[in-house]
């Protein structure tokens, strides 16, 4: 009994390394995900500078603090317009997705620093890393890929915890499909033959 429930406790940790083995955090990459399903640019809409956001682009919705930015910075990888956490500054946000998802990617640049990157889950911690954020360097996306979550939770690094982020892109999660047994056409072919037989014999 007690090899059988050795074997099974290591079989179960080697299932639980090789999940973790799978997750991927992204940090100081030059680009997001390749074709995701979803890519907001916060272009979609043009919406006025400093307009509050929380629920009007695709699939995600923000934590208070974050607006519109349209004025235009010399800085890689956040054109157009963008989101700013500051006037006020919301030094901590969150980016809530309404589905589950299993990889998200975002531009961002800080006045130099460490800012912290947490996925989660139903409120429960999934994920976490620290990385080096900072405004002039093209390596500037970060987030996270092959887990499965629903709100990123960002506490910005640098003087001031100002930020701007850009270019979020998602791929939400493909519940997997239970194939159906092969027995069971048969099954339903057989009950179906049994009632035609059924009611052939109550009209004789």
């Amino acid at each position: 009994m007690k090899v059988v429930k050795t074997l099974a406790a290591a079989t179960i940790m080697a299932f639980v390394t090789l999940t973790a083995a799978q997750a991927a955090t992204v940090i100081n990459q030059a680009s997001g995900l390749a074709d995701p399903d979803t890519l907001i640019t916060f272009d979609e809409g043009a919406l006025a500078d400093r307009t509050s956001v929380s629920n009007q682009f695709d699939g995600v919705s923000f934590s208070a603090g974050i607006q519109i930015n349209t004025f235009t910075y010399p800085f890689p990888n956040v054109p157009g317009r963008n989101l700013r956490n500051f006037s006020p500054i919301a030094g901590t946000f969150s980016i809530f997705f309404d589905a589950d998802v299993t990889d998200a990617t975002f531009s961002m640049i800080t006045n130099t620093g460490i800012s912290s990157f947490t996925a989660l889950l139903d409120g429960e911690e999934v994920e976490t890393f620290r990385g080096l954020t900072r405004v002039n360097s093209a390596l500037n996306f970060f987030g996270f890929a092959d887990i499965l979550f629903d709100e990123i939770r960002i506490a910005v690094g640098g003087f001031n915890s100002a930020m701007l982020l850009d270019n979020l892109a998602y791929n939400v999660e493909i519940p997997p499909t239970v194939p159906m047994p092969a027995s069971l056409p048969l099954m339903l072919g057989g009950l179906g033959a049994f009632g035609v037989m059924r009611a052939r014999r109550k009209n004789a």
